[in-house]
């Protein structure tokens, strides 16, 4: 357990105990007393996220600044970058719909390598992903609160482990050809970057300002269903724009669009479900787009800001209301982009928190469109809770009063 931290964390899980659902599951007020049913019942909640796909807004990519960029492409596939691949891939039972382990691929490799070869290369020649890695098997995972409320669970999705091979290979070729366009406010999804990188360099700017009597104004937003919902169409086109070649984005369509899921538990499994907007949940190829996605938004914001995937904070140091004016045009920027790519500001969970030690702090009213943002003395950000003092004193109660009722 000293050296291998997954030991560590099995072992807290398996103290924890794990969630069983429920005999009985209610959903808008309905009550689901049934296996079948309430299998059912998690599908329609896990649906209602999607949105159909209603085409490309021509406003959205108008201030691209990577236009004419390289074309990006992928020729043949190796069969040194399939074994690669294959490497990659976990040691364990877990099984997609396809009912194969990855275990199972990495022991068999030396017979497989040379089918999933012809097979990935003529994938790419014909730019069409195979529809039957396009199945997903959603598992239910308990958020926190009632149990028996199927709106307090999150999906969980599990693909096939032959898909996951591709998307290794698809994403080997293609990172090394964007990663130096990516905005190095992005820390999600990236190398060398991290949670941990993120909340350092937010922690540096803070506690200067705060260290010397000053104050910084930091608006936490949060974007509704950010990876479930974006549009395909709007995916594909900044593609485009950010150099992908005809074919590569042909082949790209054909990996998002028609998916399909169901979900499963206690040996029953739901009807089919159509997730028709989004990314691939579980999927090594959908973090790296939805970050292509997102991408021009830092490029319009002057402001300091750092992204982790779609996790978005914008900060400035206050030294009047003109700061403040100036924030909340920085918050006006990303209101504007989320209408051109069809995207929400879920404005309950926006807020703003001022970190200062100053007695008599500038307030001020921040807004998205009519609506106040709350304001708070503290925010959970990435796992850590940064009080407004920036002392850390109610992340570390709150870690060892978690640690006490394991």
């Amino acid at each position: 357990m000293n050296t291998d931290i997954n030991k560590f964390w099995s072992f807290v899980r398996q103290k924890k105990g794990c969630t069983r659902i429920p005999n009985k599951m209610y959903y808008n007020d309905v009550c689901y007393d049934s296996p079948e049913k309430i299998v059912n019942a998690f599908a329609m909640y896990f649906g209602s996220v999607y949105l159909s796909d209603d085409g490309y807004n021509d406003s959205a990519n108008k201030d691209n600044e990577f236009n004419n960029l390289p074309c990006i492409n992928i020729g043949s596939v190796l069969e040194s970058q399939v074994i690669q691949a294959i490497s990659k891939l976990p040691n364990k039972f877990t099984a997609g719909p396809d009912l194969v382990p990855s275990f199972l691929i990495k022991d068999r490799r030396g017979v497989l390598v040379q089918p999933l070869l012809l097979l990935f290369n003529l994938s790419l020649r014909t730019n069409t992903f195979p529809d039957l890695w396009k199945k997903a098997r959603i598992c239910p995972v308990l958020k926190s609160g009632d149990l028996s409320q199927i709106n307090n669970y999150r999906p969980i999705s599990i693909l096939s482990n032959f898909a996951k091979v591709f998307e290794i290979v698809i994403y080997a070729c293609v990172y090394p050809q964007v990663n130096k366009y990516i905005s190095r406010y992005q820390h999600g999804f990236m190398g060398n970057r991290s949670t941990v990188t993120n909340l350092t360099c937010f922690t540096q700017y803070v506690s200067e300002v705060v260290d010397n009597q000053g104050q910084v104004d930091t608006i936490y937003t949060d974007f509704a269903k950010a990876f479930d919902r974006i549009h395909h169409s709007i995916i594909i086109n900044k593609l485009r724009d950010f150099g992908f070649h005809e074919s590569m984005l042909s082949f790209l369509h054909s990996y998002l669009l028609n998916r399909v899921q169901y979900v499963a538990f206690n040996n029953y499994n739901s009807e089919l479900f159509s997730a028709s907007s989004g990314v691939p949940q579980g999927s090594n190829l959908g973090p790296l787009l939805f970050v292509l996605f997102i991408n021009d938004l830092s490029t319009q914001i002057p402001c300091t800001h750092h992204f982790y995937a779609d996790d978005l904070k914008i900060f400035y140091g206050i030294n009047g209301i003109g700061d403040c004016e100036y924030l909340q045009s920085q918050l006006r920027i990303v209101q504007d982009w989320c209408d051109a790519n069809s995207l929400h500001l879920n404005t309950s969970k926006c807020k703003v928190v001022t970190y200062t030690r100053k007695l008599q702090p500038i307030t001020y009213l921040y807004r998205c469109g009519d609506t106040v943002l709350n304001r708070d003395i503290a925010a959970v950000d990435l796992g850590v809770t940064f009080d407004n003092q920036l002392s850390f004193t109610t992340h570390i109660r709150n870690i060892t009063s978690s640690a006490m009722k394991m």
